[in-house]
């Protein structure tokens, strides 16, 4: 009696161990492709209840998400493994992968950033190292984001640390799936189909700057206002920037001295971006106008080539 008992419990015991054993399935959505995932697909991937279902939600998965549908490989799955392997690579600290840390995560959902700053130990509250990742544009963040990973604890463990739109950049992948699809029903099974991701509604004209390089860029507006949007190529030195717009009954001007944000929470006087930005209005006349900018580093400064310690940008455009 003993024996069947202590049989009995084994298997029990067995039974429970391998349902707490992570299936294939399991790993793939709650690893391979949990930052990717719509929360309408992992609800209905979780009610799948045969494994040819899940293998057949699996290829719709991907299929809907490949670029060139008619090529025998699928780019988008293929970069989608790339940056998991990647992360795991080069983001992995303290036993844990690198897919799951802060810098893992927004490598799989951003891509790699064009330009990385690794920055030492700085003066309080910065005292510690941290790396800045920039890219030219995020969709639905804007452009010329800098993202600043801290390592507070000096373990190699970058986080986000208090970056303003910490919640909303981890979850970036996630909405941005959610946003661009919808269900149909299929056979019992749930697929997704793309809809067309929507533009925001553009207002006006755009002028830029002449020469090679960065461009300075002036948005005229419907309403006859003005978006400005000037580089800041200065790294982290202090910078004086001024702005003249001539061609009106009398000049309009603007101004900013300061220098690029070094941590978060942003502060007065810094830029968290490598673009200033600025907004002209009253509504100018119809006619001619020009816009002359000189953005020069202040000294005593850092290092900067010369070639951008002082730049000047001109840019002519029309109102109509």
């Amino acid at each position: 009696m003993r024996a069947i008992r202590h049989f009995l419990i084994g298997a029990v015991f067995a039974v429970a161990i391998a349902h707490a054993q992570p299936t294939p399935w399991d790993k793939w959505l709650n690893e391979d492709v949990v930052y990717i995932v719509a929360d309408e697909e992992r609800q209905a991937f979780e009610q799948l209840k045969t494994d040819q279902d899940r293998e057949r939600f699996v290829d719709e998965f991907w299929r809907i998400r490949n670029p060139m549908p008619a090529a025998a490989e699928n780019a988008y799955k293929n970069e989608h493994y790339r940056r998991i392997a990647f992360a795991n690579d080069h983001f992995s600290v303290a036993g844990i992968p690198g897919w799951k840390t802060d810098r893992g995560h927004l490598y799989i959902t951003l891509g790699p950033p064009e330009h990385i700053d690794h920055l030492g130990p700085r003066d309080p509250p910065a005292n510690y190292p941290s790396d800045v990742w920039h890219y030219r544009y995020i969709d639905g963040f804007g452009s010329y984001i800098a993202i600043e990973f801290i390592d507070v604890a000096r373990d190699g463990g970058y986080e986000l640390g208090g970056y303003p739109d910490r919640e909303r950049l981890l979850r970036f992948g996630t909405m941005r799936a959610s946003a661009d699809l919808d269900r149909e029903a299929n056979a019992g099974v749930y697929s997704f189909r793309r809809k067309p991701f929507p533009k925001p509604p553009f207002d006006g004209k755009i002028f830029a700057s002449m020469g090679p390089g960065m461009k300075a860029t002036v948005q005229v507006r419907t309403n006859r206002t003005l978006l400005i949007y000037i580089p800041v190529e200065v790294g982290y030195a202090r910078f004086a920037l001024a702005g003249t717009i001539t061609g009106g009954p009398e000049p309009r001007t603007f101004s900013f001295e300061g220098s690029r944000c070094r941590y978060f929470p942003v502060t007065e006087g810094c830029l968290p971006q490598l673009t200033y930005q600025t907004q002209i209005g009253p509504p100018l006349e119809a006619g001619t106008y020009d816009l002359e900018v000189s953005v020069k580093v202040i000294p005593p400064a850092i290092i900067v080539p010369p070639a951008i310690a002082a730049k000047t940008y001109s840019v002519p455009f029309t109102v109509e």
